[in-house]
């Protein structure tokens, strides 16, 4: 895989996590939400008004997914692919 392609599932990975917590927070404007990562580079959100916002993302190639959540209800995201065989 490419460098360019690494970077791109990256960079969606972080724009499904701005979009995730705009969702469970619409007053946070998508541009205020920095996403940066921990000691086990887990991500962190960043924002003034967030106090307990988590995230999870997965991401690989052009797909990306994320959860927000609140501290008491802590989530994960997981993505599968599943592809038939066919004979």
């Amino acid at each position: 895989m490419t460098y360019e392609k690494r970077q791109q599932s990256y960079l969606l990975g972080r724009y499904a996590a701005k979009a995730a917590i705009h969702v469970l927070e619409p007053s946070f404007a998508m541009r205020d939400i920095l996403i940066s990562h921990g000691v086990f580079q887990q991500p962190i959100a960043n924002h003034h008004l967030a106090h307990q916002i988590y995230i999870s993302i997965s991401h690989r190639k052009e797909l990306a997914t994320a959860v927000a959540f609140e501290e008491a209800h802590p989530m994960g995201a997981i993505r599968n692919l599943f592809r038939s065989k066919r004979s």
